[in-house]
């Protein structure tokens, strides 16, 4: 119920792309905390939403870097290596989109990497999002198989 109430907020602040991001963290946050409370222990609690916190940090951070490295490729070098398929130049949103776009789904759906070394970093991309991501769904399988058997 909070993490809707705070994606409605941020929709309502004029920052919509934010509520699904926002929302899953502040859900996220709230099931930590309410697994946590079992156990008397503030410091562990603090601990598991502080990490919680991270990992959405850290996702975010790893697709902004590439978003950057992308807008770096098609500004620096005079084949741009991207297309968009427009006529005006890209904005940094369409970078923004490419790169969380490749973290995501692990492909751009309709940008094309038009080069050689723009496939190479697309492809390292990809891949690091998935290992992340395995990463992620393994330790929090972890910590609720822990949490479940009074770990």
């Amino acid at each position: 119920m909070a993490g809707m109430v705070v994606a409605v907020v941020a929709a309502l602040l004029g920052v919509p792309e934010l509520s699904p991001l926002l929302g899953w963290v502040v859900a996220s946050a709230v099931v930590l905390a309410l697994l946590r409370s079992q156990q008397k222990d503030a410091v562990g609690s603090a601990a598991a939403i502080l990490a919680v916190v991270g990992v959405v940090a850290a996702w975010a951070l790893i697709n902004t870097v590439y978003a950057f490295k992308y807008a770096r490729m098609y500004y620096l070098d005079d084949n741009h290596r991207f297309d968009f398929d427009q006529d005006e130049d890209p904005a940094y949103s369409d970078f923004a989109y490419t790169a969380f776009a490749i973290g995501m789904a692990y492909s751009a759906s309709n940008v094309t990497e038009s080069s050689t070394p723009s496939r190479r970093i697309a492809l390292g991309h990809a891949l690091l999002s998935y290992f992340f991501g395995t990463f992620v769904v393994a330790v929090a399988i972890n910590l609720i198989t822990g949490l479940t058997q009074g770990g």
